[in-house]
């Protein structure tokens, strides 16, 4: 058989193609048939529900994002999601890790829009954000549909909103995100009000009143529901009167002991006191010395004092005068935020609550060691929360001066500081060093 060559550059019309072809089948091919599978066998084979096969990135292990944490919170269990949870997930039916199949629901859609997004934040290579808005595009048409029928205030279409918000707040876009927020708003009240639907499914109202206090926080306003609607059935470890508060859970010196304590405002010392016994609690869990705790226990605690924190001070309302109430507020803040972490694990960037832990650290403390351990455990938690590299160029010097003051030298000596306000061992001490290390 001649050799031919073919000139792959060169335009070549239909006969030629077809020639082509012929010559490159000869050989070993010669004499075989091409046969197809039947087309009607095929679609009786079909299963009766369409599936999809998602293809999951794999997160780089050697990945040296300081935001991003394989353990969200160090003693709880570790979640898939806690957004996702309010509706039912696929098992995995492929033996591939990276593989997960889906049946086609109208919730799909929505699923995958919000995880493709927060997976784009996590992975090197991301997918195609064209797909993200096409599933987008019908999750918006299948929401139109129920809310003009008769499945206007179901648990799906309930969750569906609910996975909208998170959409947003992942695309930092809080202020579009309202829209889905008051729908929520609504809805609760078609179903007889928060309370009522707390009742009636618990798991989508505490997301509801979740993300309440997400947008509540990053907009600085005041939250739409109330503690007393949180009460009746939060399952809270610490923030309520048959809780674990008031129990010393502490094994060091702690803030509860500094003379200023006394000082602060009632509902700030309650609040201090409870977030210094969940960090206990959390270090403890973490180092096994008691039992890893519950994640709706953990998640309800949370909830309970972020909404407490609100009802004090709403970040974008008047702060308190006093300058200590307003810098244990603030710190206070920063810890919450650590552990108000978005799906794709990264800490929420709040930049109101950035801007106003800087003022507040930029203004004179007195010269007392309290107030000084203060200011370096507001700078800490910061620089382990909102604060980014391009704060170095305040907080650096700041940082170096108040270490300065307290006569601290190391990063263990600033550690033994640290740790007398709410401070979480294994989820605050490497980003907090690297700061130290950064700036020394």
């Amino acid at each position: 058989m001649p050799f031919q060559f073919i000139d792959s550059n060169a335009s070549a019309d239909r006969a030629t193609r077809r020639r082509i072809r012929s010559h490159a089948a000869m050989g070993k091919n010669v004499g075989r048939k091409i046969v197809r599978p039947s087309r009607i066998k095929a679609f009786e084979r079909r299963p009766e529900t369409s599936k999809a096969v998602i293809h999951i990135p794999k997160i780089p292990e050697d990945t040296q994002d300081s935001e991003y944490i394989k353990d969200i919170v160090p003693g709880t269990p570790k979640l898939i999601g806690d957004w996702l949870s309010v509706l039912s997930f696929p098992e995995q039916r492929h033996r591939s890790k990276h593989l997960l199949s889906i049946d086609i629901s109208p919730d799909f859609h929505c699923v995958i829009a919000v995880s493709t997004t927060a997976l784009n934040n996590l992975v090197i290579k991301q997918e195609d954000s064209t797909e993200t808005m096409r599933h987008l595009s019908r999750m918006f048409r299948i929401v139109n549909e129920r809310l003009s029928g008769s499945d206007t205030v179901s648990d799906t279409t309930i969750a569906v909103v609910l996975l909208l918000t998170q959409y947003e707040r992942i695309q930092n876009q809080y202020y579009q995100g309202l829209v889905h927020l008051e729908g929520l708003h609504r809805m609760a009240e078609l179903r007889g009000g928060i309370c009522k639907l707390t009742r009636d499914a618990p798991t989508l109202a505490k997301k509801i009143i979740s993300a309440e206090l997400e947008y509540a926080l990053f907009l600085g306003t005041t939250t739409r529901f109330s503690i007393e609607d949180i009460m009746p059935t939060s399952t809270a470890l610490v923030g309520l009167a048959s809780s674990l508060e008031g129990h010393d859970t502490r094994r060091h010196a702690s803030v509860l002991d500094f003379w200023f304590f006394k000082h602060l405002s009632a509902e700030l010392q309650k609040l201090l006191a409870a977030m210094t016994d969940l960090a206990g609690l959390l270090n403890d869990a973490s180092a096994g010395r008691r039992p890893t705790l519950n994640a709706q226990k953990f998640h309800d605690t949370v909830i309970l004092l972020g909404y407490r924190l609100v009802q004090i001070s709403p970040l974008g309302g008047p702060r308190p005068s006093n300058r200590l109430d307003n810098a244990v507020h603030l710190g206070l803040a920063l810890f919450l935020m650590t552990l108000l972490r978005r799906l794709d694990r990264r800490i929420v960037e709040i930049p109101l609550l950035s801007q106003l832990a800087r003022s507040a650290a930029e203004e004179n403390f007195d010269d007392g060691r309290e107030s000084q351990e203060l200011l370096l455990w507001v700078l800490s938690i910061g620089g382990a929360s909102v604060f980014t590299y391009t704060d170095d160029a305040w907080l650096a010097p700041k940082l170096l001066e108040t270490t300065h003051a307290l006569s601290l030298h190391t990063w263990e000596d600033v550690r033994r500081t640290v740790v007398k306000f709410p401070w979480i061992n294994a989820l605050h001490d490497n980003p907090s060093q690297s700061l130290y290390e950064r700036v020394s």
